[in-house]
């Protein structure tokens, strides 16, 4: 088992550049990483995801992961 850390924004996700883009942006993965999250997923590796988005937009960044 491995383990995988990511950031969010630009990693996984595409780049919203501040609050407000974040706020009002459409969340999109980037290409390859459903596939990609799901395969490591499936081999058993713990995935950790890190990001830099204030405390405030927390709601919001749960709901943009399970998008």
């Amino acid at each position: 088992m491995k383990t995988i850390i990511c950031d969010i924004d630009g990693t996984i996700l595409k780049y919203l550049y501040d609050t407000q883009g974040v706020m009002k942006g459409v969340v999109q993965p980037l290409p390859g990483v459903i596939e990609h999250m799901n395969r490591w997923e499936q081999e058993g590796h713990k995935i950790i995801l890190m990001t830099g988005r204030r405390e405030s937009l927390i709601e919001k960044t749960e709901k943009d992961l399970k998008k």
